[in-house]
């Protein structure tokens, strides 16, 4: 196998790439999607991401590149509170419906006998 000398690659620092995408609105961007996904993760402890794409496709009939990018990002939410509910014939209800409500009328205990009474007495 033959020994190819390559040409010395000189790296562009990827922070100037970055500044450089969209005229820098990619850099902007990242930054403000970055400290969103923080700022939730510290406030509801939970983990997030952000991730970062760079696509390359080379234009036909040219040196050029096209290089396109994309922000996804994972930010965490709270978690919501739960609604305790009934079923009855196919609705939900917040009240048990086979529990009795007040509204069904209050029963009067006699002290002296113990005995229950249906019917309410007169508060006068």
């Amino acid at each position: 196998m033959a020994d190819v000398q390559q040409e010395e690659r000189h790296v562009r620092p990827f922070v100037e790439l970055i500044r450089d995408l969209r005229k820098g609105l990619t850099h902007d961007e990242l930054s403000e999607v970055l400290a969103d996904v923080v700022t939730a993760v510290e406030e509801h402890r939970k983990p997030g991401k952000v991730v970062f794409t760079i696509a390359i496709d080379p234009i036909p009939k040219s040196d050029a590149l096209a290089i396109v990018d994309s922000i996804k990002a994972t930010v965490p939410e709270p978690d919501r509170d739960a609604t305790l509910m009934f079923a009855d014939k196919g609705r939900l209800t917040r009240h048990n419906p086979r529990q009795l409500s007040i509204d069904d009328g209050l029963r009067v205990v006699d002290t002296e006998t113990g005995e229950i009474n249906d019917k309410q007495e007169d508060a006068s």
